[in-house]
């Protein structure tokens, strides 16, 4: 603040950590920079359009100042247009506020100007280069105006009038407050006021979003109710739920994410780890036999203390992530080689133990919940391994990949175009993305619950069509509405392909497990390539075309154009 004094400067650019992703800033570090420096504006490192919010109004207890976040001319220009037209073929009529950072070590004020020009020319209403000052000023005024938008926006949807009265009755408060700053003179208050509505009403989208997908999974339990009263047979053994595999298989899966979310948090440095536990999570094999030997029926539940010391030292330190992978695979195939697992519950335990362990805490309570639900269905189980058998064709890769698919649902919590798309951002993307699992795969196994189950071949056809189909669809939408409900029938095609493929009676014996072992070796490469920031491919690996730029931007375009 001395310093800013002296220098005559009211301008705050924050440069934070940047390693495997953004080291965010906490709630109090930002009130702390507004209270005390009193800044015009905040701008913020090299988040590159993460998953939190693009810009806010910072309120402290005795000032409140705006705060952007920096998007980066720092590789090519091919970057910077994918990620600003994935970014802006959802906006809204209006201003929208760019902070564009150039990086002058590869870059000249000439390539800035090239680069303009060709944004000015794309982008609708064209590009208005301004003096930080007015920039700021013209931020805190577009907040009232485009809350006031916002609020009259919402007020037409019926769904939101219905289910979220409270909500709505606070956002009109906040704006009203900021009607009287603005009266006053007090424009910075009355930003922060506007700021504070347009949060409710985004929480009223998120809400609404995880809303409709619960109606649109009871709709489909009743569809699948009355198709078995009206005389379709009993599902088939491929087609049940049993709870105690299910409760084994999401407490494994969802400590092993926790494992993976620690590994990866980290730093760049950390990232050999994880490829070294996907390259060694092999080992579960032979360690599995040396059970069988040793303790024979036991092995399941030796198996699954192994896990839990395995993974309590990866999340420990992040050298030990390879046995993580190990442990978890360990523990799944001395299960499920003794009790086979079908298709519903394979899908159900990946999606919903991945869910669990996206929004679990590294918390007491939550770790001794899962290592009881992890051994539990593990010391019940008394049985013998089954002979190795004569092999088999096919080793599980295509069920196996199909099964990690309908888990890029996580790309909704990680992805900026998604998130303007839904009209959500924030931590609020968190609890959408974990539902974005969980509905999908719940609906998928409904849908095959109350239909003619499709041969093989035909289901999956007819799930990566749809999902192509759907994933078109996203691109083309925007709102929270319309957005939820292409997304849930991309994750649900995508799910439904999955069960289509994954067949444990032709894989039969050991190979029972073998899918199941495919999608948790790609399922760190998956989360990998979600969360890490689409600038680090240009950055480090090579230059990309601006068409790959744009699907890396917009993760949906990516799968779209893969099931094609």
């Amino acid at each position: 603040d001395r310093y800013l004094r002296s220098a005559g400067l009211d301008v705050v650019w924050l440069l934070n950590a940047f390693p495997a992703a953004e080291v965010p800033y906490s709630e109090a570090s930002l009130t702390a920079y507004v209270d005390a420096l009193r800044p015009r504006g905040i701008a913020l490192d090299y988040a590159d359009q993460p998953q939190s919010r693009d810009a806010w109004m910072q309120v402290g207890s005795q000032a409140v100042a705006p705060v952007i976040r920096s998007t980066h001319f720092w590789t090519t220009a091919d970057n910077v247009l994918a990620k600003v037209g994935a970014a802006a073929a959802s906006w809204d009529p209006g201003p929208h506020f760019l902070w564009l950072t150039l990086y002058p070590s590869r870059h000249g004020l000439r390539d800035a100007l090239d680069l303009l020009r060709t944004l000015d020319a794309r982008l609708p209403g064209g590009v208005e280069v301004v003096p930080v000052e007015a920039f700021f000023s013209f931020l805190r005024s577009d907040f009232v105006q485009h809350a006031t938008e916002r609020l009259r926006a919402i007020e037409t949807d019926p769904l939101a009038l219905l289910a979220f009265p409270d909500g709505l009755e606070r956002a009109r408060r906040h704006l009203a407050e900021a009607d009287l700053h603005l009266g006053a003179g007090d424009l910075d208050s009355a930003a922060g006021a506007a700021f504070l509505g347009l949060e409710e009403l985004r929480g009223i989208r998120a809400a609404e979003s995880l809303f409709l997908s619960v109606l649109v999974l009871l709709a489909a339990g009743a569809l699948a109710a009355l198709a078995s009263r009206t005389g379709r047979k009993l599902p088939n053994r491929s087609e049940t739920i049993r709870l105690e595999p299910l409760v084994l298989l999401v407490a494994a899966v969802a400590l092993f994410f926790l494992a993976l979310r620690e590994a990866v948090a980290q730093n760049f440095w950390t990232y050999p780890t994880v490829f070294v536990g996907v390259v060694l999570g092999g080992l579960h094999r032979p360690l599995g036999r040396w059970l069988d030997r040793a303790w024979g029926a036991r092995a399941p539940a030796i198996a699954a203390l192994l896990d839990l010391i395995f993974v309590s030292l990866a999340i420990r330190t992040t050298a030990a992530f390879p046995l993580a992978v190990i442990g978890t695979l360990l523990v799944l195939d001395a299960y499920i080689v003794r009790r086979p697992v079908t298709g519903p519950e394979t899908l159900a335990g990946l999606a919903f133990g991945v869910a669990l362990g996206f929004v679990g805490g590294y918390d007491v309570i939550t770790l001794t919940g899962l290592a009881l639900l992890l051994v539990a269905p593990a010391v019940r189980l008394r049985a013998e391994s089954p002979p190795e058998g004569p092999r088999t064709r096919g080793h599980g890769m295509l069920p196996g990949v199909l099964l990690t698919l309908p888990l890029t649902g996580l790309a909704v919590a990680f992805s900026y175009s998604l998130a303007t798309r839904l009209e959500v951002q924030g931590d609020r993307l968190i609890p959408l993305a974990a539902g974005f699992l969980v509905v999908p795969s719940t609906l998928a196994i409904l849908l095959v619950h109350g239909s003619r189950r499709l041969p093989s071949r035909a289901g999956v056809l007819a799930g990566l069509v749809s999902a192509a189909a759907f994933g078109t669809t996203v691109l083309a939408v925007a709102g929270t509405i319309l957005m939820t409900l292409a997304l849930l029938g991309l994750f649900t095609s995508l799910s439904i392909a999955a069960l289509a493929a994954y067949d444990p009676t032709r894989l039969g014996g050991r190979r029972a497990s073998r899918p199941l072992e495919v999608a948790l070796r790609l399922l760190p490469l998956l989360f990998l390539f979600l969360r890490t920031p689409p600038i680090v491919y240009s950055l480090t690996i090579l230059p990309l075309p601006e068409p790959v730029e744009y699907a890396l931007y917009a993760p949906t375009a990516l799968i779209a154009a893969t099931m094609i």
